[in-house]
């Protein structure tokens, strides 16, 4: 038999020298613990908590518009509150830092192998993350656009999906009877929805895929009325620039019952924001009775109505006994 030759010996060494160094590496902190049980071995629930945690984020998949070019990036964050494990799960769009949408997903009380697949933790819908988000509901309830318990329809409109999330927790409110439309430009986002925050379409839930704005007009023509309209169509300045045009501003008030409540996502530049949110402000005004900016952080969200007078600057204690009936049902802690 031949031996190996010279050149092969040269580079074995060292290879072997090279694998050393680098499990040494990486199992560093097993090696340097001075404290015994750190030597421990960890049962594969404590395993993978761990790696959740020190990972923190975890990119499940990207998926792009043919129709907007546009792109979202599904990624699951980690925490750990109070020793309790925590997992958001957000749409970021593109490459940038914004999340267009965030749900909680339930995590498993007991981690096993079976359960450790975080494509398969169900989404809580009964939580909204977003503080605006749980602006634009829990106003819409207290400023009496919708009930928490009827015996008749409430017809709901929503423009713009997102992941859907604001849809999925209205979904969760047993006796309201929420018949709920929602119009979303791009056919993707609510492939995103669907597949990433578990959005159903059933027959209190219809997903249009069309321009929000002309289904406005059209509605207006047709003599159609909501209860709530919700207006959250944008990517990072909102909302977008049609729904500033008078007219779409005058048919959204044509189709808003009389006792009803419009919620508009507002996220203006930062550089101009008072300015432009003063002029939204001001256009809205032109054709309901009540509006009022309500300001969370970097953004705002209007709410208008067209009953006279009905604003948290003129009905304080009115308002604040409505919004800890919100958090009595919603758990959104806008009164402590």
């Amino acid at each position: 038999m031949k031996s190996k030759s010279p050149m092969l010996k040269f580079l074995w060494g060292p290879a072997i020298a090279v694998f050393i160094i680098a499990y040494l590496f990486f199992h560093r902190d097993y090696f340097l613990s001075s404290n015994p049980n750190d030597l421990s071995t960890y049962s594969p629930a404590d395993a993978f908590k761990k790696f959740l945690i020190e990972k923190r984020i975890h990119f499940q998949e990207k998926m792009c518009s043919p129709q907007t070019n546009e792109c979202f990036k599904i990624q699951d964050v980690v925490f750990e509150r109070e020793g309790k494990l925590g997992v958001d799960r957000n749409m970021m769009i593109g490459d940038t830092l914004y999340s267009f949408s965030a749900a909680a997903l339930i995590v498993p009380q007991d981690l096993t192998e079976e359960n450790m697949d975080m494509k398969k933790w169900k989404i809580n819908k009964r939580i909204l993350i977003s503080g605006y988000g749980k602006v634009m509901v829990g106003f819409v309830f207290a400023m009496e656009g919708l009930k928490y318990i009827s015996s008749d329809p409430q017809n709901v409109l929503m423009i713009g999906l997102g992941g859907g999330v604001m849809t999925n927790f209205l979904s969760t409110i047993p006796n309201a009877m929420l018949n709920i439309t929602t119009v979303e430009l791009d056919p993707t986002v609510r492939d995103v929805a669907v597949k990433w925050f578990e959005l159903v379409e059933d027959d209190e839930h219809t997903v249009i895929i069309g321009d929000g704005a002309k289904f406005i007009t059209d509605e207006a023509k047709k003599g159609s009325k909501y209860k709530a309209i919700f207006l959250d169509a944008c990517y990072t300045v909102c909302p977008a620039k049609v729904f500033l045009d008078s007219n779409v501003v005058a048919d959204t008030a044509r189709i808003l019952d009389d006792n009803g409540v419009l919620a508009i996502n507002v996220l203006t530049e930062m550089d101009k924001r008072q300015e432009q949110s003063d002029n939204i402000l001001k256009l809205y005004k032109t054709q309901f009775k009540s509006c009022f900016l309500f300001y969370i952080r970097a953004q705002q969200v209007l709410l208008c109505s067209h009953r006279p007078g009905w604003t948290l600057e003129e009905h304080p204690d009115n308002f604040m006994e409505k919004l800890k009936e919100v958090d009595q049902n919603f758990d959104f802690n806008f009164t402590g």
